[in-house]
């Protein structure tokens, strides 16, 4: 598990470390992780995120550091009547879901750049700080730029590079080549260079810093060290992926250190066989399709279930004897004692899936998941089904292939043997202290 201690010897000379995290909690696990790394190995290291998570800071005895929330207005987006039908198709698609999703959220980013660039002004000496941080975290990227603080970019999926050479993830047919994957990400950029660049230029003209465009293509991403927080055999590095891109592993990190499962868990994982676990993480979106079609396929199947969900008003009232519900599980407590997983694709679920060596279907609905999907169909360790084809009949038929499949639970296995290795957080550690110790 990530937060299990990181035991090599520090250096000298401990480092000034500022972890940031914007987002849900698949965004600020495995940073919390990496931050309580880094303050084992002796270094001062403070940790911002949503106030949300203080509480959790505080239990692994971080200095924390909470994010302000700016209120971000969507964009109205009014159709004209010839296109209006093509729209209500459009935006239906992953791309569209993608593209809308990252565009809002970059605002909102963009939003708190003045406070994490004067968050780092305002250190002592900001030369002498390091700000570890997701893509995105724009003032943490003009302070290295202005102030010359020291910057880590950790990319928590394999999506964030945006390779043109493998993107298993992109909605393009298999056959599609390099060139035209680079005319899928060239359309994206041309979309945040109206919506993203502009606001961004304007700050860095205040500080006399020249204009950048297309930033997501190479400026985003730090000068000093960038770690992918995620294995080699899951995402081999790319030729278009920066210079100075290293990966270390997945950063497994859920709160079984801070919440314990329920009684009622135990009881249940004891009366009987091992359960198929249905969970769409923190995605509240079409969650009660999603459950009550995930209740049908228990009965089909004539196996136990487990819903993880988050909002009560998302499961049936009425559930069988053989399904249980609750709001929140560690998913590294329970995971080891199951047969399956049926999940939203997101990269932590993803690797939790993958130590327990539990086959998964993915149903990825928009960013990093239709990649991370891909990635695991490709192994062999699971199926990935689009949200539309999630119907009792076809999940079924899935669902068994998975647990009937030797191959697949070979394949299962093997990849959990190799995630028993050494701990990623610790290489990821020794990555930043090689480039800013003494």
């Amino acid at each position: 598990m990530a937060e299990e201690r990181a035991t090599s010897r520090a250096p000298l000379e401990p480092l000034n470390l500022l972890v940031v995290s914007f987002g849900g909690p698949g965004d600020v696990y495995p940073m919390l992780g990496f931050a309580t790394a880094l303050r084992d190995r002796g270094h001062r290291v403070r940790f911002s995120a949503n106030a949300h998570y203080a509480a959790l800071a505080e239990h692994y005895g971080l200095e924390f550091i909470g994010s302000p929330l700016p209120r971000i207005i969507p964009e109205a987006r009014v159709p004209s009547r010839p296109l209006r039908r093509a729209q209500e198709v459009f935006t239906r698609s992953w791309l569209y879901q993608s593209v809308s999703r990252q565009g809002m959220r970059t605002r909102r980013y963009l939003a708190r750049m003045r406070w994490l660039y004067e968050l780092v002004a305002n250190e002592p000496d900001p030369r002498r700080t390091v700000v570890v941080t997701p893509v995105n975290s724009f003032g943490a990227r003009i302070a290295q730029e202005k102030l010359g603080a020291g910057l880590v970019t950790v990319q928590l999926q394999p999506a964030g590079f945006r390779s043109a050479c493998d993107a298993p993830g992109l909605p393009l047919p298999a056959s599609a080549g390099r060139m035209v994957r680079s005319a899928l990400w060239s359309a994206i950029d041309c979309y945040f260079e109206l919506t993203i660049t502009p606001s961004l230029n304007r700050f860095r003209s205040e500080l006399g810093l020249p204009f950048v465009h297309r930033p997501f293509r190479r400026w985003v991403y730090s000068p000093d060290l960038v770690i992918g927080l995620f294995p080699d055999w899951f995402a081999p590095p790319q030729p278009d992926w920066p210079p100075n891109a290293h990966t270390t592993g997945f950063a497994l990190f859920d709160e079984s250190g801070n919440r314990q499962a329920p009684p009622e868990l135990e009881s249940f994982l004891k009366s009987g066989e091992f359960p198929i676990v249905f969970t769409r993480g923190s995605q509240s979106r079409g969650e009660r399709t999603f459950f009550e079609t995930s209740i049908e396929i228990c009965r089909r199947l004539k196996r136990r279930g487990l819903l993880l969900a988050r909002h009560s008003s998302s499961i049936p009232k009425s559930l069988p004897e053989t399904v249980r519900h609750f709001e929140y599980v560690p998913l590294s407590a329970v995971l080891p004692r199951a047969c399956a997983i049926v999940h939203h694709g997101g990269v932590g679920t993803t690797a939790l899936a993958l130590a327990a060596g539990v086959p998964q279907l993915a149903v990825p609905l928009f960013d990093d998941q239709p990649d991370n999907a891909a990635r695991v169909q490709r192994l062999g360790a699971g199926f990935r089904l689009t949200p539309r084809a999630y119907r009792a009949g076809l999940a079924s038929r899935r669902l068994q292939d998975l647990l009937d499949s030797q191959d697949v639970a070979a394949t299962c296995r093997s990849l959990a043997a190799r995630m028993q290795g050494p701990n990623p957080l610790a290489e990821a550690c020794r990555l930043i202290e090689s480039r800013w110790g003494p």
